[in-house]
């Protein structure tokens, strides 16, 4: 399935814009077998995504559990209940409200309030507005139950730790995923990459744009618009309701326009552990355009809710992290952190006339900023003339710089590196990005810093010689990178 054809997204790479893919018709007859008619309306194709066929070979091999709840569409119950009849499996399904069994024997219809022996079944529960939960017949049985769920944790926290089960957080579909859907669904599926790169990969979205006519898409586009506003407004004002993706009760339904949900595969292991994202620099514009109205504190919210910092390090430093960046642009700009240094700095032999380093300077204090800058990388390019300011990356790609910290009283950057581990990754690479993305005037003017702040003098002492024996330097002009160390607690 191409889809080069689109005039309004950069086209795919030629090994990425194909997807030989299988697909299901008529899916609302299978569903109305189920005992749920209404199942699915307006959606009658099935498309095997890779990562149902993932999720089924995991569930396969889980045989110390006995309840599994998928985070994901309901359509993966009717892949597995498809994949178990074509192999003759036991298998029971409840959509709505009475439970079908499929057997050797036929198919029998059963009360949810039912006892039914189901030794050997797999039990396929679906989360809605009728069935919250998997039927006790499900719950109180044999079978091997997998519920499909939202992430909200009422619908499945108390029936799994009944059962001992366990959450798996699924991916959201890819663009060629739902672009199949579009093809299958005879809708213009050319198209489907600019609207998933502007709306997010939501399968029920996009197929609301595309079934209307062209010219009353723009009106729906609009009321899009208008829900995606008010959930960027809503996040901003309360980022606390969304700081974990499976509590967010009633803010999932209206920061879900907005705020997506994957999961996070340590060495691609499927878990319950996952990480909200804006998906498109579409909505990630709306979202920081609201955020630069809140306060620092809440901005910092914000920050915690979308960093993946916090998947990536241990706890200890994910929550020394996040002190230090409140203490780096507090609004009453009362905290100050003391540094130091204990290793003389390499100094290079060509650099700015003005920048000069000092073998007494040894310790000092530095000055938190208030003004806490909002965005991606892009706000430091607009830092023509220094000013004070604080500015967090939101995405963990700047290796070993987790803050950058201007003052301009002293023409000074600071690029900060938390930890509370023995070993840590080279800030080199953090350093030079950070420093390619200042305006020229601001490279070559200011004396440029390296901050390791732990949790321990002998740790911070310990990265901050490692750090300056590296010698660090910037640009072509060579300029040095003085390396501190400070003790927060």
């Amino acid at each position: 399935m191409p889809l080069d054809d689109d005039d309004d997204a950069v086209p795919l790479r030629d090994e990425a814009n194909q997807w030989n893919y299988t697909f299901f018709r008529d899916i609302r007859s299978v569903v109305a077998a189920c005992g749920a008619p209404s199942f699915g309306e307006g959606h009658d194709v099935l498309v095997v995504r890779p990562e149902y066929r993932l999720l089924l070979a995991h569930l396969t091999n889980l045989s110390s559990i006995r309840g599994v709840a998928v985070t994901g569409k309901s359509l993966f119950l009717i892949f597995l209940l498809l994949h178990r009849l074509q192999n003759r499996l036991p298998t029971a399904i409840q959509l709505v409200d009475d439970v079908v069994c499929f057997n050797d024997k036929g198919v029998a219809i059963h009360d949810p309030k039912e006892k039914i022996d189901l030794v050997g079944y797999w039990a396929l529960s679906d989360s809605n507005s009728v069935n919250t939960t998997p039927s006790s017949t499900f719950i109180y049985s044999s079978a091997f139950v997998i519920q499909a769920t939202s992430r909200k944790r009422d619908r499945w926290k108390e029936w799994l730790k009944e059962v001992s089960g366990t959450v798996i957080m699924s991916e959201p579909p890819h663009v060629l995923e739902i672009g199949a859907v579009l093809k299958e669904l005879k809708l213009e599926y050319q198209y489907a990459k600019h609207y998933v790169e502007k709306w997010g990969p939501c399968t029920r979205t996009i197929i609301q744009i595309f079934k209307r006519s062209p010219g009353a898409r723009g009106a729906h586009e609009e009321s899009l618009f208008l829900d995606v506003e008010l959930a960027a407004q809503d996040v901003c004002v309360n980022p606390t309701a969304y700081r974990t993706v499976d509590s967010r009760g009633s803010a999932q339904s209206v920061g879900s326009v907005i705020l997506f949900t994957r999961p996070y595969r340590r060495q691609h292991k499927l878990s319950a552990e996952a990480m909200s994202y804006v998906p498109t620099s579409f909505l990630s514009n709306i979202l920081n355009a609201y955020s630069k109205g809140v306060s620092n504190a809440k901005a910092l919210d914000l920050f915690e809710i979308l960093s993946t910092h916090s998947l990536t390090r241990p706890a200890a430093g994910w929550i020394l992290e996040t002190r230090v960046h409140r203490a780096l642009c507090t609004e009453d700009g009362r905290e100050r952190l003391n540094i130091r240094r204990t290793v003389p700095p390499t100094e290079s032999t060509v650099g700015p006339a003005d920048i000069t380093v000092l073998a007494t300077d040894i310790e000092r204090t530095i000055q938190p900023s208030q003004t806490l800058l909002r965005g991606t990388v892009k706000v430091l390019r607009d830092v023509v003339d220094l000013r004070s300011f604080y500015w967090v990356p939101s995405a963990a790609n700047f290796p070993g710089v987790d803050g950058v910290l201007a003052d301009r009283d002293t023409e000074s950057i600071y690029a900060i590196q938390t930890t509370t581990a023995e070993d840590h990754t080279s800030p080199a690479d953090g350093l030079k990005k950070v420093w390619e993305n200042f305006d020229t005037n601001v490279q070559t003017r200011c004396a440029w810093h390296l901050v390791v702040v732990a949790d321990t003098k002998k740790l911070a002492s310990k990265h901050e010689a490692n750090f300056a024996r590296e010698g660090i330097t910037l640009g072509q002009s060579k300029i040095p990178v003085l390396v501190w160390s400070c003790v927060y607690r």
